[in-house]
């Protein structure tokens, strides 16, 4: 499987029939049993979703990066929020604008 990296920490990858939206990135190793973890940090990949288009998998990215940035406080004000949208919506403009 080959990934295209679109922003931070988020890839596409695609089939025949759709366009998967990839988190991928390191983390502490869990172990299962104590579920504690253990020091020694391991890939991952984490599948978003699946997008019937490249615009909308590109979207969906978009949208994911701010959620989780709200959720875990690191957008707490309209500012913000504004500037991040902002950021964003420059690198989906700059990723529509290589698709043409």
């Amino acid at each position: 499987m080959s990934k295209i990296r679109l922003m931070d920490e988020l890839y596409m990858d695609a089939d025949s029939v759709q366009y998967t939206l990839i988190a991928c990135g390191t983390r502490e190793k869990i172990d299962l049993k104590t579920k504690k973890g253990t020091g020694e940090m391991t890939d991952y990949e984490t599948i978003i979703g699946y997008y019937g288009t490249i615009d909308a998998c590109i979207k969906g990215a978009r949208n994911y990066i701010l959620r989780k940035k709200i959720a875990s406080d690191e957008i707490d004000s309209m500012d913000k929020l504004i500037a991040e949208i902002n950021r964003l919506t420059a690198i989906e403009a700059e990723l529509n604008e290589k698709l043409v």
